[in-house]
């Protein structure tokens, strides 16, 4: 049976910041072990598919399959962006995923310190490409990395 701890959880896209004007693209929830959601922005017009196989999601009874047969976790994203990325001062490290949460953090000294550790040991091991911040009054908590330092990317040739 799942632990406990497993809570039921969502993955949210927003196609712009949350204080932007999303114009016509809407947000969209993404429903782990469901069916693709089409996703798009200014940028970037495809689908996302979250899949959530540990042994530890609700409902699921973790003697079903081996560990090793499980999959993890994975975000499956496939689509196409709108116009050329051409690498540049901005995009040298390839594409960059990221997110910010909607007010700022209350954390006690002692953990506000750990996570100030844990970040900077982060950014050590990804070679100093991770920009964060826990956020304060005139800033939001965020945080972005290369994609490919936590996920494992695929790309298509051109026409395929």
């Amino acid at each position: 049976m799942a632990s406990n701890r497993s809570r039921a959880f969502n993955l949210t896209f927003h196609p712009c910041g949350l204080d932007e004007d999303p114009g016509p693209y809407q947000t969209k929830s993404i429903i782990p072990n469901a069916t693709p959601v089409e996703i798009e922005n200014p940028h970037f017009k495809g689908s996302m598919l979250l899949i959530h196989d540990t042994g530890n999601e609700p409902g699921c009874d973790a003697r079903d399959k081996k560990a090793e047969d499980r999959r993890g976790v994975e975000l499956q994203i496939q689509g196409k962006f709108k116009k050329l990325v051409e690498r540049g001062s901005e995009t040298t490290h390839g594409l960059w995923v990221g997110g910010d949460l909607p007010q700022q953090l209350k954390l006690g000294w002692i953990m506000q310190n750990v996570v100030q550790l844990c970040m900077k040991y982060a950014r050590k091991k990804t070679e100093g490409r991770l920009a964060f911040a826990l956020g304060n009054k005139e800033q939001k908590p965020h945080m972005s990395f290369p994609i490919g330092q936590l996920f494992t990317c695929l790309s298509t040739a051109a026409g395929e």
